[in-house]
């Protein structure tokens, strides 16, 4: 084997495992779409470092996963009480469509939206499978409002989640190399509203 081909080789492997401990496990689910989005399913640590899966609507331009290496900023909008976060994506989306037709440098293609879907027991069997009503896949889910506590009833026998988990992503120099310099020194607790949407 060519020693160049050797070196590509494993850095396209490594390239692909550090990707991929961001890719939550795959929780089917009948959440509404959103236009521009798909269904992206995020590793997020609890407190104790263990994996849960925080279902998103992600930026899909064009039907296609973005070039990370493109994006320059993110934007995470959160839902209100009523748990739409595809309405939150589509007028999230809109606006940035709005953004492109003032400054076409502002783009989906460089700008990646995000709205977590911070599911809770109404949504059993439609946010997240379960068996007797209970799941076991490890989606995050909270008793009504309780993600304002950080009080998570799936996974069970989980600490809270750490909240700054998916900012880390965005963070990461090595999946996003050129995220807005500015915007990485910027800190945010993740929370969801307490008021209806």
């Amino acid at each position: 084997m060519n020693p160049l081909s050797f070196v590509f080789v494993t850095v396209l492997f490594v390239a692909t495992v550090l990707g991929q401990q961001y890719a939550g496990e795959t929780i089917p689910n009948s959440l509404p779409s959103a236009v521009g989005a798909e269904k992206a399913f995020f590793n997020v640590f609890d407190s104790s470092g263990r994996r849960t899966t925080l279902i998103n609507h992600f930026s899909f331009p064009g039907g296609a996963r973005q070039n990370k290496t493109r994006v320059q900023r993110a934007v995470i909008i959160l839902h209100g009480a009523n748990r739409d976060s595809n309405n939150y994506f589509t007028n999230l989306y809109d606006a940035l469509k709005a953004a492109t037709a003032v400054d076409p440098a502002v783009n989906e293609n460089n700008v990646a939206l995000m709205a977590p879907c911070f599911t809770n027991q109404a949504d059993a069997g439609r946010g997240y499978p379960t068996r007797n009503g209970v799941s076991n896949t490890s989606v995050l889910a909270w008793q009504g409002t309780g993600c304002t506590k950080n009080t998570n009833i799936y996974p069970q026998h989980r600490k809270s989640p750490s909240t700054p988990s998916i900012l880390q992503y965005f963070d990461d120099i090595l999946e996003y190399p050129n995220m807005n310099k500015s915007s990485r020194r910027h800190s945010m607790v993740l929370r969801c509203a307490t008021y209806a949407s």
